[in-house]
């Protein structure tokens, strides 16, 4: 995406991503950059998530509405606030809307806000992600190109009952590691450092893995009331286990990119096995769904419960796919601004 407030990515970031302001496309720089031009940045600074943002407690519906219409928080100087809206968007990611909404718990809402299915904070998902690493004995210069945004490969992406399992994955093609990344892995020390390093920053071809993850109810997120934020708030606790389903796909997904990494030559193959750490895309909390039984928001990303409360982050996603869900994320939001739009005259009421 080409944007005036880009500059040229030095891949000095901790996964070869970006390393300057807004290279790579980062939401908080953009904001800082453009504000300083408008000489507001101590209000952007708020707005991106520096020290100095409010913090938001919980939102309360009163007795006899069926709208929420108070939302407190603490503000700068820890004092609580409250602010009246005719519509209230949440966008606090997998796990802190979950937290949200079961810290407005009530008299009326005694399990948390819009969670009369008793689903908020289950069906938790990441995305089966892994990396395989080759060597090759000829210099591939590496450190060219981007993390994000290569070639990709969906021959795997779909369902094969040959396979023994659901879903599929996409292997992509990446840059070499970065010199940060490069800096926390262990190279032998003595005769062979120089080698070392020259065989990984110069001969290696990195391979993105990611596949599918299923909604299991089991993987959930609950509050943590042993453990608070510094304004006495209580953290988050997740309960995840890669399925046995995600295993098979896992374990299939990383034998393949050995075979197309051996197929291009590699002298050696490493992958980074399965760990639920690489599944950095929290997604499902607050799923969407038809029927308020099952499902957390309906297919406008409006609560069932709440009718003037909207969820737009990943945790409205019912399912995970296997690649990067912010386009998807971004889409859902659009459009639910649009519909909270045309419909104000209603939501004011």
């Amino acid at each position: 995406m080409w944007s005036r407030e880009r500059s040229l990515a030095t891949a000095a970031g901790a996964l070869g991503t970006a390393g300057r302001a807004a290279a790579g496309w980062v939401r908080e720089a953009r904001m800082v950059l453009v504000a300083d031009r408008a000489g507001d940045r101590d209000r952007a600074l708020r707005r991106a998530g520096g020290m100095r943002q409010p913090r938001m407690v919980r939102v309360r519906v009163p007795p006899r509405l069926a709208f929420d219409r108070r939302c407190f928080y603490y503000d700068e100087s820890g004092v609580i606030r409250e602010v009246r809206a005719a519509a209230v968007v949440v966008a606090c990611g997998g796990l802190g809307t979950p937290r949200l909404l079961m810290m407005s718990a009530s008299s009326r809402h005694p399990d948390g806000l819009a969670n009369s299915s008793g689903l908020v904070g289950k069906h938790l998902m990441t995305h089966v992600q892994s990396f395989a690493v080759g060597m090759f004995a000829e210099t591939v210069e590496g450190w060219h190109g981007t993390w994000g945004g290569t070639v990709s490969n969906r021959q795997f992406y779909e369902t094969d009952p040959a396979r023994g399992y659901a879903r599929g994955f996409i292997m992509s093609g990446c840059r070499g590691w970065s010199p940060l990344n490069l800096a926390l892995q262990v190279a032998p020390w003595g005769s062979g450092h120089h080698a070392a390093l020259d065989a990984r920053i110069n001969r290696e071809v990195v391979m993105y893995l990611c596949g599918e993850d299923l909604p299991e109810e089991s993987n959930r997120v609950v509050l943590d009331l042993e453990h608070q934020d510094g304004f006495g708030l209580p953290g988050v606790r997740t309960h995840y286990t890669l399925s046995d389903n995600s295993k098979r796909l896992g374990n299939d997904m990383i034998a393949h990119a050995h075979q197309v990494l051996q197929a291009a030559g590699a002298t050696s193959v490493r992958d980074f096995g399965l760990s639920p750490i690489w599944g950095w895309h929290l997604l499902g909390t607050a799923r969407m769904g038809s029927d308020p039984a099952s499902s957390v928001v309906d297919g406008s990303n409006r609560a069932h419960d709440v009718g003037n409360l909207f969820i737009v982050d990943g945790s409205s996603l019912p399912t995970g796919g296997g690649v990067n869900p912010t386009a998807t994320i971004q889409a859902l939001a659009l459009r639910c601004a649009d519909q909270i739009w045309e419909q104000r005259r209603e939501l004011r009421a």
